[in-house]
Formats: C-alpha cells, structure tokens, sequence
C-alpha cells in the first residue's frame, strides 16, 4: 500500500491556543472532499500515514486543517506532490500568470526546476505548473511575489488588514528588502484570524 507521509506541526498554523492539547484533524486530495480522512491527536505534533492508493500517478494536491478543542477550525494548508517515480518520458511546463510567452518546457526528473522570471513584472504572480506522461496532470498553481529592487531604500511602506479591517500603516525600515514589523494584537479575541499585509516601494511596487 503506497503511503504518504505527513509531519504536522500546529505552531505553523497559526490557529492554536497556547497550553491546548487534544486536536481533531482532516485531510483530503486535490478538491475531491469525497476523500476526506479524519483523525486526533493529543499532543500539538503528530505523523499521520495518508493512503494514496487511490490516486493517480500524477500531480496532486494535499489540503490539511485542524479544529481545537472549543470547534475552531484552521485555514486549510495546501502542499503539492507528485505520486511514485515519474517515467523518463515525463515532461513539465510551466508558465506565469496566463501569459503563454512565458511557458518554459524540460524533461521531469524530480528535482527542483529553475525558471527565469527576469521578465515579468516586479509584484504579485501566479506559477503554474503542469506534469505530462500519457495524460497531462492537473494544473498546479501557486502564487509567489517577484521581489522589487531594494538597493538603497532605506524603508518600505507596510499596510496591515485583519479580518477585512484595516489594522495599521507604517513606514518600517528595511534592510535589503527584508523589514521586521512587529503587531500588538492583544486587543483581538482569542482564535482565528486572518491578516493580510501588503508591503510598498517608494518608487510605487506593491505585493
């Protein structure tokens, strides 16, 4: 029986309380929820073996999402993986955005594939990638940020909304591009929340 391994570690998802122990837990393929699994644990780190016999042998996507012990669910954690060992005549494309003139084709071997983007845009993309063997795979799609020139910019301008409100601007000093923003968040309820942020250029990029 093919099994997939899952390491989870909830401190990473942002949606447990300290000191909380005992987790139900869920788990389904690609957006099929008719394979949703379920199970608990007691402690905030588990392994789960996830039965992947029923899955083609292509691209696929793993949803993850927790729910605490008072019913407060995560957001789902999505990972991409590639069932089995791809044949040699197993080809990628990937391309960004819906921009066809940006498709790079190659051979699939399992390793990470490099792809120049030194021609798009600085800001918000989307990647997509998709696997073919006799059938293509579905198309995987994964938003990245190309990041602005940062030389010589002494700070970026940080917006910050949580839960479709906005929180908080400020002008935060950078370092290479890489800023540290600190939040007091002591005024919202405990549980989940979602905070969205958004980081400026002075010369007008924006994620």
């Amino acid at each position: 029986m093919r099994r997939y391994t899952l390491f989870l570690l909830l401190l990473c998802m942002h949606c447990i309380a300290r000191g909380q122990t005992g987790f139900d837990y869920r788990y389904w393929f690609d957006n099929d929820y008719s394979t949703v699994r379920q199970g608990h644990s007691e402690t905030d780190k588990w392994q789960v073996d996830a039965d992947i016999d029923g899955l083609s042998e292509s691209l696929h996507s793993i949803h993850i999402q927790v729910v605490d012990s008072k019913g407060v669910e995560s957001a789902p954690i999505t990972r991409h993986f590639y069932r089995i060992i791809a044949p040699e005549s197993a080809t990628y494309r990937c391309w960004v955005d819906d921009d066809p003139t940006t498709m790079t084709t190659g051979k699939y071997t399992g390793s990470p594939i490099m792809v120049d983007i030194s021609s798009i845009s600085e800001g918000y993309h989307v990647m997509r990638v998709q696997i073919e063997d006799v059938t293509p795979s579905a198309v995987v799609s994964c938003p990245f940020v190309k990041i602005p020139q940062t030389e010589g910019v002494e700070y970026l301008k940080c917006l910050c909304v949580v839960d479709d409100v906005f929180y908080k601007e400020e002008n935060v000093t950078s370092a290479g591009g890489i800023i540290n923003w600190n939040f007091d968040v002591s005024s919202l309820q405990q549980g989940f929340h979602r905070m969205q942020v958004q980081v400026i250029t002075p010369s007008g990029a924006a994620t």
